[in-house]
């Protein structure tokens, strides 16, 4: 598992840094397991663009340099996605299983 997160950790970053503006938080959190559900290890990374939303993008060639990232990140984690966390930050998260 630490190979899929190191990748998820590595693409979000990357991607709030191209995208960002830059400056890029991360946050990991590791949460106990409750009755019926499994501890997850949640991967939040923070970026400066609030406006621009993460896209999935719909085909990516072969030979294109980006555009794979994200979808990595889909593949790999149990869940994904991104919201605002004020006036001038978004995050985007993942979640994995432990």
């Amino acid at each position: 598992m630490a190979d899929s997160v190191e990748l998820a950790v590595g693409e979000l970053c990357t991607n709030a840094v191209r995208h960002g503006g830059g400056l890029a938080g991360l946050e990991l959190t590791l949460g106990t397991g409750r009755q019926f559900a499994p501890p997850l290890l949640r991967v939040m990374v923070n970026d400066r663009a609030p406006g621009r939303a993460p896209e999935l993008p719909l085909d990516a060639g072969l030979l294109t340099e980006g555009g794979r990232g994200l979808r990595l990140v889909e593949a790999l984690a149990r869940r994904w996605g991104w919201h605002r966390t004020g006036f001038d930050e978004k995050q985007v998260w993942c979640t994995f299983v432990v």
